[in-house]
């Protein structure tokens, strides 16, 4: 299986490879993962990375950082990945990456896909609005409040104090 994440949340994509490298050290073993930059890669290596069998386990997982900025592998990345092996399971994190190439758009449909540009929360321009004691939440985003007034917060270097 192929796992493509994208975007330019460093903390979002580590957080999504962090549970799955969790999965599959659980299943299987931590000595089990290979680690490559992308950018260095040469295409025999990759070709070694992606299609050759485990060694004492069932599965193996390969992450490769920023394989799409590899120049010369650019053209034969399509032909290449699918050689990946039933028993790989293929990690791709990218930060930027062409919409229109043919590496974006074979992952689009042939791997479980990950955005991640923002984090999944509101921003809080959104959470926050002007009030006479100061930047005021309304009660639907305080989870601790049981009525229906709002909490009222100042904002200090240190964070939020009530």
């Amino acid at each position: 299986m192929i796992y493509s994440y994208f975007g330019t949340n460093k903390f979002l994509k580590d957080e999504q490879i962090k549970k799955l490298i969790t999965e599959f050290e659980k299943r299987y073993t931590a000595l089990a993962i290979d680690h490559f930059n992308g950018e260095e890669m040469t295409k025999e290596v990759l070709i070694d990375a992606i299609s050759t069998a485990p060694f004492l386990t069932e599965k193996k997982m390969v992450i490769i950082n920023q394989l799409g900025a590899n120049k010369t592998l650019s053209e034969k990345i399509v032909r290449l990945l699918e050689m990946t092996a039933s028993t790989t399971d293929l990690v791709l994190v990218e930060n930027n990456f062409d919409s229109k190439s043919a590496l974006h758009n074979y992952l689009k449909k042939h791997s479980h896909w990950q955005l991640a540009f923002h984090l999944y929360y509101p921003s809080p321009s959104r959470l926050f609005h002007r009030g006479p004691a100061g930047l005021c939440a309304p009660a639907k985003y305080d989870y601790r409040s049981a009525g229906t007034t709002n909490r009222c917060f100042v904002i200090s270097l240190q964070g939020f104090v009530e």
